[in-house]
């Protein structure tokens, strides 16, 4: 999926302990402590990204190792 992405502007991040369904309230997919920080993670993730995209700040791309 990720290589027949249109794009070559793309990323993909995979959470160790996550699966498809930690984006919802079930706590049995990664458990209670670790949904909420995957969450977080991904939606401070999709903003660097989108900053990188359309407004050229990678920083925060460049630091997303690091965390």
């Amino acid at each position: 999926m990720f290589d027949a992405a249109g794009s070559h502007v793309k990323m993909l991040a995979v959470f160790e302990g996550g699966s498809h369904s930690i984006f919802t309230d079930r706590t049995t997919s990664g458990g209670a402590p670790l949904n909420p920080r995957v969450r977080s993670a991904t939606q401070e993730l999709a903003l660097a990204f989108l900053r990188s995209v359309f407004n050229a700040q990678d920083d925060a791309m460049r630091e997303w190792p690091a965390k």
